[in-house]
């Protein structure tokens, strides 16, 4: 398989995921995001491990990429249904 044909089939997945995430309920969605969230905080150190590189120790993945993430999932949770 080429790189374009790869590419071409990403992106109709993707648009295929988001036509089905936008007829979810938000309730949901929500839902998913909460889920979503417990499994990134169970897997963190793992994440952390995995993502960083001899510039960016685990520590720094951690508070960089990996909090700010779970915040912005909290937020959703908590302000999701307003928003969207």
């Amino acid at each position: 398989m080429s790189v374009g044909l790869a590419v071409e089939e990403s992106i109709a997945r993707a648009r295929e995921a988001q036509e089905t995430w936008r007829d979810t309920v938000i309730s949901e969605r929500l839902r998913i995001i909460a889920k979503v969230r417990h499994a990134l905080v169970e897997a963190c150190e793992d994440l952390a491990i995995t993502c960083s590189s001899s510039a960016h120790p685990p520590e720094e993945v951690l508070l960089s990429e990996l909090l700010p993430l779970l915040e912005a999932c909290r937020f959703l949770e908590r302000c999701g249904a307003g928003l969207l």
